[in-house]
């Protein structure tokens, strides 16, 4: 039970004592006012009674069981028929106000099967008092009829308290789950980038020093240009990592249209007997800038295959802008293939899952000896 709703217990119930005794008081002496030791014994009651409401939690907490739970709601409406019996004066009743301040925990300790009879043991134990009192069944039914609305009033008010507060803790509980599955794929997004363009980067590189080393005795002069390019790739690897990991933005895709991006990829994964060709058709347009950088990402990918498993000596890459409703990539080399092409690195299981995030689709073929193909197409 949380503090305020604490302070509203304790304030009904004071209030409740409060106003009824100010009422006697205020008005003409009664036969059956309570005298001041019957007054005593149901203040005394009285805070008994509040004392339970307050510690509801740590009791049920202490003792979980049904009959414990049982109990408790024995000893409250015990409570509450001794405290009515008490205080009862004629043309007054009892203390309507107090008997309200059960009908909550009623309503959140027990469930639907058990809580009719205590409602109704709610109700009984304020009119008992007055008809054993006075004698005037008619009186405590009339006066039951006016304390009816009041009750269900606050039954009414706890269940919607409750279900708010279900609702909230399942909303709490949903955004807890949205926010870690958003991590979730932002993990797995700047996995895929890094792995993207950093193993592209260094399979480059690898290139260029093997060339570099083929070539150091008998053609020097050649050796340091690859030497160089392998400088050059190593810093712009180094660059390309930074912005995956601040912004997860391939640059070249921001400055230069795909056309482009792709070309100054082809231009640095190039080598000394290797053949790569980029053959565009139709007009190209613009796109969105995560389907642009999809599609760069698999042409890179693609290049980083062929040199690094396929061991291909041409690769050839048609980006396709005939369909007004989708673009498409194609990279195919020559290289070595596979038989077994469901067995997908991480490269192209990283492909699939950022074309199926856009709508697209993706096609792998390869034969063993006749070199590797990949077909993805984005919707524009």
């Amino acid at each position: 039970m949380q503090p305020q709703e604490q302070l509203v217990i304790v304030v009904v119930v004071v209030v409740g004592y409060v106003a009824h005794f100010v009422s006697i008081g205020a008005s003409d002496a009664s036969a059956y006012a309570p005298t001041p030791l019957m007054i005593a014994v149901a203040v005394l009651l009285g805070v008994i009674y509040l004392l339970f409401l307050l510690r509801q939690r740590a009791f049920f907490a202490r003792f979980p069981s049904p009959g414990a739970t049982a109990l408790f709601f024995v000893a409250q409406l015990t409570l509450l028929f001794m405290i009515q019996l008490l205080v009862a004066v004629e043309h007054f009743g009892g203390i309507w106000l107090v008997s309200l301040a059960l009908a909550p925990t009623a309503v959140e300790r027990l469930s639907p099967r058990w809580r009719w009879p205590v409602y109704a043991s709610i109700v009984a134990v304020f009119a008992l008092p007055i008809g054993i009192q006075f004698g005037d069944w008619g009186d405590a039914l009339a006066r039951t009829l006016l304390f009816i609305p009041g009750f269900i009033f606050v039954v009414i008010f706890t269940r919607l308290r409750l279900s708010e507060q279900a609702a909230r803790e399942r909303a709490e509980q949903l955004a807890a789950q949205v926010e870690e599955l958003a991590t979730v794929r932002e993990r797995n997004r700047l996995a895929r980038e890094i792995h993207d363009s950093l193993g592209h980067y260094l399979t480059a590189v690898h290139v260029q020093l093997e060339a570099a080393q083929a070539v150091m005795a008998s053609q020097p002069e050649n050796s340091a240009v690859a030497m160089k390019r392998a400088q050059d790739l190593t810093q712009k690897g180094l660059a390309a990592v930074r912005q995956s990991v601040s912004a997860l933005r391939e640059p070249a895709t921001e400055k230069w249209s795909l056309p482009e991006a792709i070309a100054a990829l082809i231009q640095e994964t190039e080598s000394k007997g290797a053949v790569i060709e980029l053959e565009v058709q139709g007009e190209p347009r613009a796109i969105e800038s995560q389907a642009k950088l999809t599609l760069y990402r698999v042409a890179q990918e693609g290049l980083t295959n062929a040199r690094k498993h396929a061991r291909a000596s041409r690769v050839d890459l048609t980006l396709d802008y005939d369909d007004t409703n989708a673009v498409k990539l194609t990279v195919k080399d020559n290289g070595v293939g596979s038989s077994q092409t469901s067995k997908e690195g991480f490269g192209l299981a990283g492909i699939r899952e950022r074309v199926q995030m856009l709508g697209g689709e993706v096609a792998v073929s390869s034969v063993p000896g006749k070199g590797f193909a990949i077909f993805i197409a984005l919707p524009t």
